[in-house]
């Protein structure tokens, strides 16, 4: 009779064993594919961005090469600098009163003028120079 009441006893403790081994396996398994889902999403984003920025960095560049192709044969850089060397070259030959003047005339200008003169002589220098002059933030 012990020996049934062992078997028994050893039987419900082998399958209560087993059936928590079972689940223990199971909470495994799936803990497992949890992370690996985890990962393959934060790969998909690492390489999205990835695609992102390499598309961004080639567009700067054909615009790039686009521009310097268009102004091979443009004079408004050497304008540009004409423009803003005069007040400089006024004031060392003896004119400073007609750079005194320009200047004047520069601050009484209004903000949106300003402004377009400043776009105009960004896009003829480059703007990569005046990311560096800004600080990358375009101000």
């Amino acid at each position: 009779m012990l020996g049934i009441f062992a078997d028994v006893v050893n039987g419900i403790l082998g399958n209560g064993i087993g059936m928590l081994r079972d689940w223990l396996e199971g909470r495994r398994k799936q803990s497992q594919a949890e992370l690996e889902t985890r990962l393959a999403i934060e790969k998909a984003k690492v390489e999205s961005a990835s695609r992102i920025a390499e598309g961004k960095a080639l567009h700067e560049i054909r615009w790039e090469e686009i521009m310097a192709e268009g102004s091979k044969e443009s004079w408004k850089d050497e304008w540009f600098t004409v423009v803003l060397s005069l007040p400089f070259i006024l004031s060392m030959v003896g004119l400073s009163d007609w750079a005194d003047r320009a200047f004047d005339a520069m601050q009484r200008a209004p903000g949106w003028y300003t402004t377009a003169f400043l776009v105009a002589v960004g896009a003829s220098f480059g703007v990569r120079v005046w990311e560096r002059y800004t600080g990358g933030n375009g101000k």
